[in-house]
């Protein structure tokens, strides 16, 4: 084409940045110049409905997993009653693997709806009395009050006072040391948020050769916050944060890149940049959620567990019997 040609030629489509053709020294084409501006291409973030469409479904994620929580620990429970009638004819060790509570699921779905539902709770009373954790709080709180009561040798036992007792001496434990019930319901609860003691009551007396011994019902309430907030440190730590960074900024590419790395068992293992069991990944993933806002939040929720503790009131010695014991 001539110069001659060329400049009769139009001024290029209307509508681009610059209307005057420019050669690409590259391609020899007719390019149009854009005007100045930031290097790289902009690209918009996802819109007002492709974020909320990402956000049920990630609640949707979230709410099967708490079904499939509850699939895993009915096989587990399954295969261990095997296991027991097996070992009871002299077949495997004595030990049984620890099973994770069915209510996992069930609290999980408590938080999704934001709304406690009384008989979950009640079912979670129940397993905690159960547990081994709470057996020995109890124990531990039999022999603080037996000790107290060996030390003072009062005359009659006050229920107020062992009530008041006991109460002081649960909320000392929490604070110090803390009560946790780790070994069926880690997922649900872990570390208590509180403790009391409600109310102790008489049940009855029986004499026996070291003094009377008589049985109280102690109500312990436990005080708990279910939601992912919690202490975690070095890789898991670092691990659900980087996924709230990209899920706040929604950068759902990045978000889905680095859970799926981890949680869906890619065929190559050595994939994986954590040593995160699948309970630590889905955790994170649902401290994202969380922090995100997209969750209800923490849902508070308490239940009372009874227990019996069984104290001796030992019979006071006098004297003249303490006088001839010595001197036979």
């Amino acid at each position: 084409m001539s110069d001659r040609s060329r400049e009769r030629r139009g001024p290029g489509p209307l509508g681009t940045s610059t209307n005057s053709p420019v050669i690409d020294r590259g391609t020899l084409a007719v390019t149009q110049h854009r005007g100045p501006g930031p290097v790289g291409i902009h690209h918009p973030g996802p819109s007002a409905w492709q974020i909320a469409v990402k956000k049920s479904e990630y609640l949707e994620y979230a709410r099967r997993v708490s079904y499939l929580m509850q699939g895993k620990s009915a096989a587990e429970s399954a295969t261990n009653w095997i296991e027991g009638a097996l070992r009871k004819v002299g077949v495997g060790s004595d030990k049984l693997p620890r099973v994770q509570s069915y209510l996992g699921g069930a609290f999980l779905r408590m938080y999704l709806d934001g709304k406690k539902d009384p008989s979950i709770i009640a079912d979670a009373g129940l397993e905690i009395a159960e547990s081994p954790e709470f057996k020995r709080l109890s124990e531990e709180l039999n022999k603080f009050l037996q000790a107290h009561v060996d030390q003072l040798k009062p005359a009659k036992i006050d229920p107020e006072k062992l009530r008041a007792l006991a109460d002081q001496h649960l909320k000392h434990i929490r604070a110090t040391t803390g009560i946790a019930f780790r070994y069926t319901l880690n997922a649900v609860i872990g570390g208590v948020t509180g403790v009391a003691v409600q109310s102790v009551s008489h049940l009855n007396d029986v004499t026996t050769p070291n003094g009377t011994a008589s049985k109280y019902r102690v109500s312990i309430t436990f005080f708990d916050t279910y939601d992912f907030e919690n202490r975690r440190h070095g890789e898991y730590d670092h691990f659900r944060k980087e996924l709230t960074r990209y899920l706040i900024a929604n950068d759902f590419d990045r978000f889905h890149s680095v859970y799926d790395r981890e949680a869906h068992h890619p065929f190559d293992e050595k994939m994986h940049k954590t040593h995160l069991d699948n309970a630590a990944v889905f955790a994170s993933f649902m401290f994202a959620l969380e922090q995100k806002g997209w969750t209800p939040g923490g849902l508070k929720w308490d239940v009372t567990v009874p227990t019996e503790i069984i104290l001796v009131l030992k019979p006071a010695r006098h004297p003249h019997s303490a006088y001839k014991a010595q001197a036979h």
